[in-house]
């Protein structure tokens, strides 16, 4: 990519570690997780360190990117690749953030079900905060309705997520799932052989996602 001139100077101290990513490699995992991220009907287990090293090093393009010409030619067009990555990015982040007000209070449980490895610091935080501010919004006016109405909740308020969507995935490891078949009432099995694509119910397909074998087109 034509951005990657900016990034050799910080790459080359890396004295060639094999634990350091490569800058394709890092937009490589970013555009994947972001591309679940998007079409997920549920939360993804966020991506937190990937993000964060992205966001230091469209830091220091940025510093690089200073010190080119005016009239450099390859200034535009570097300018044009960090607004492309920092996109990639806010969309990525925002889309978590759309889908931890959506339903807060059982992600909130779920993190603390797996150990908090679901959220990242700053989004549990931020789960944390919205919850209570809508707990005291909620308490607000409920106290100023009839009895029978104060027993809602905020949980009744939030939006479950459709495990049933269908999804499109292509598929980057051999696996077999279950399918449902609803003519018949029962399920089938179905082998989904690699690098091939299909569109099947999430709900059959999450725990491959989850494990890396598949991905969301």
């Amino acid at each position: 990519m034509v951005w990657k001139m900016l990034w050799e100077e910080d790459s080359a101290d890396a004295g060639g570690d094999d634990d350091v990513l490569s800058p394709n490699e890092l937009v490589g995992l970013l555009t994947e997780g972001w591309m679940n991220e998007r079409l997920s009907p549920e939360l993804m287990t966020h991506l937190g360190e990937y993000a964060d090293c992205m966001m230091e090093q469209v830091s220091q393009m940025e510093e690089n990117l200073h010190q080119l010409e005016k009239s450099d030619i390859r200034r535009g067009i570097h300018r044009f690749e960090l607004q492309r990555m920092q996109f990639l990015l806010n969309n990525y982040l925002r889309t978590r953030v759309d889908k931890i007000e959506m339903n807060a209070v059982k992600i909130l449980e779920e993190d603390d079900a797996i150990g908090q490895c679901l959220l990242s610091v700053g989004e549990r935080k931020f789960a944390n905060e919205y919850v209570n501010h809508c707990n005291k919004l909620l308490s607000s006016v409920t106290s100023k309705i009839p009895t029978y109405a104060g027993g809602f909740k905020l949980q009744d308020a939030m939006l479950e997520p459709d495990l049933d969507t269908p999804v499109f995935i292509k598929v980057k490891k051999e696996s077999t799932v279950m399918v449902p078949d609803y003519v018949e009432g029962r399920e089938e099995e179905v082998v989904l052989e690699e690098n091939t694509q299909h569109i099947l119910p999430y709900q059959c397909v999450f725990h491959l996602l989850k494990n890396g074998d598949i991905q969301l087109i």
